[in-house]
């Protein structure tokens, strides 16, 4: 039992990581979809430009 501390810091760091990288997973996917949505609903807003 003498490495215990040293595996339970290591699992401690990458739990802390995956969380930190999960984390910022979510928020790019919110960007990316909120920058879509936005931008699919701006072009549905616009009114077509009718040339005669």
């Amino acid at each position: 039992m003498g490495n215990f501390p040293i595996v339970g810091a290591m699992l401690f760091t990458l739990g802390c990581w995956l969380q930190v990288h999960i984390w910022i997973g979510c928020i790019s996917v919110a960007a990316v979809t909120a920058t879509y949505g936005f931008a699919l609903t701006a072009s549905h807003l616009e009114e077509p430009q009718v040339t005669k």
